[in-house]
Formats: C-alpha cells, sequence, structure tokens
C-alpha cells in the first residue's frame, strides 16, 4: 500500500505525472495497486476484506509510528504528519481482465460492474475510518478525480510477473 499526503487544493494540472508536493498534509491517500489483467493472474477471493485490512493495518502503523521508541525521529515526525491529515482518501487502482479497451463489450461491462461493487464493498468496509472517497479506477484510464496519473508497459508487466 502507498501512502501519501496532499495539500486540500487539487494540483493547477488535473492529472499531472506526479502527485502534488506535500505541504499542510490535509489529505492523505492510500493507494493499493493490482494488475488482474494478465493470463495467470488470480484474484483473490475477497479483494475488498484484502485491500480493507491494508488500509487499516496501514493506519494501525502510523499511529504506532507516532510515539517515541518506535521508529527513528524523521520516520516519527512523518507518521505525526500522517495522522493530522484531516481527510482521508483510499484509491484501488486494478486492472481487470475484460477491462482493456480491445476487449469485448460483455467482457468490459463485467469488469465495470466488478469494479462498483469493489467501491460499494469498500465504502461499507471502510465507512468508520475514511472521511473522504473511495476510489476504484481502472488502470487503464487516468481519470480527473484522482490527483495523480497511471501507466503500466509491457516490460513493466513480465519483470512483475517473474517475480
Amino acid at each position: 500500500m502507498t501512502l501519501t499526503t496532499c495539500p486540500s487544493s487539487r494540483p493547477s494540472t488535473p492529472n499531472s505525472s506526479s502527485p502534488p508536493a506535500p505541504s499542510t498534509g490535509d489529505q492523505l491517500w492510500l493507494i493499493e495497486a493490482k494488475d488482474y489483467a494478465y493470463q495467470e493472474a488470480n484474484e483473490p477471493k475477497n479483494l475488498v476484506a484484502v485491500v480493507a485490512e491494508k488500509v487499516m493495518d496501514t493506519l494501525a502503523g502510523l499511529h504506532a509510528g507516532t510515539r517515541d521508541g518506535h521508529t527513528d525521529r524523521e520516520m516519527r515526525e512523518m507518521c505525526r504528519k500522517t495522522v493530522r491529515a484531516r481527510t482521508l482518501y483510499v484509491a484501488l487502482r486494478t486492472d481487470l481482465p475484460g477491462a482493456q479497451p480491445h476487449a469485448g463489450r460483455g467482457r468490459q461491462a463485467a469488469a465495470q460492474q466488478a469494479m462498483a461493487n469493489y467501491r460499494q464493498q469498500l465504502d461499507r468496509s471502510l465507512r468508520r475510518v475514511v472521511n473522504g472517497k473511495v476510489h476504484v479506477i481502472t488502470g487503464r484510464e487516468n481519470p480527473p478525480t484522482v490527483p495523480w496519473t497511471t501507466g503500466w508497459n509491457e516490460a513493466g508487466r513480465r519483470a512483475h510477473r517473474q517475480m
């Protein structure tokens, strides 16, 4: 799980190549990226439970990291800054079979429905901790709802599969 803190305002150029530089840390984004679009991929039975557990574990780790004696001073300050964020967002960026532009309409519709279901289930699972919004996006798009762009090339995917 990746985390980033962002200022409360959106970047001046939406979908810039990197998230806005942290300033006041008004927003905390927890980002999980999953790729299940390649043939050998095995999607977990309950992806929502996996992501929700990672969110909770990450938040618990950040809170534990704020205590003296748990980490070095720089890490402790980073943890303190992140837990002071006013708004928590969670983003699941996932590539599902059928989400690709070249896939047939039936496969695309199934992928879109699965992603909508993920978002509803994550909203329900994390309703007590996420006061921002839960985003579920495909890696094949760069929606204006998140302050970053994503990309994945086939060489990177091949290297990832060999891990």
